[in-house]
């Protein structure tokens, strides 16, 4: 398997317990990559700003997933994930996620159309669809968030 693939899914694995609220000490031995939800979130954030060479779409799903999941648990770590304090904090995660859904949206033809262009619920293009929708939804939410 290759070493991006691996620490891809190990920071998967991180962002779901985080939002499960999973005990990490009776999951720590799935992990040998990546250490803390800390390292799994620079992890990240890193894959997002350095993507592959070749476009992988199911690994830049998962990574589009994976931010997903790290932009409703920022939400539980209170006031001081927004100066970097527990964690990344939920705009950086926003522009980071919205970068890379544009990018997998434009390429899957999910940026203007209306309904699902493949019959398959499980296809590329849907997944990407359904990301992309829910990426904007947090994106709205965290915007009104903002206004007093």
């Amino acid at each position: 398997m290759h070493q991006c693939t691996r620490e891809v899914q190990e920071v998967f694995l991180y962002a779901l317990y985080a939002v499960t609220r999973t005990n990490m000490d009776r999951v720590a031995n799935t992990f040998q990559k990546v250490q803390s939800f800390d390292n799994a979130q620079d992890t990240l954030l890193f894959h997002a700003r350095n993507p592959p060479v070749a476009p992988l779409t199911a690994l830049n799903i998962i990574c589009l997933q994976t931010m997903l999941l790290m932009i409703l648990d920022s939400d539980t770590r209170g006031p001081d994930n927004l100066v970097l304090k527990n964690g990344a904090p939920k705009h950086t995660l926003l522009l980071a996620a919205g970068k890379l859904g544009h990018d997998l949206a434009k390429n899957c033809g999910q940026l203007h159309s209306q309904r699902a262009s493949v019959p398959d619920p499980d296809a590329d293009a849907n997944i990407v669809r359904r990301c992309w929708i829910s990426l904007v939804i947090l994106s709205r939410w965290y915007a009104i968030s903002l206004k007093n």
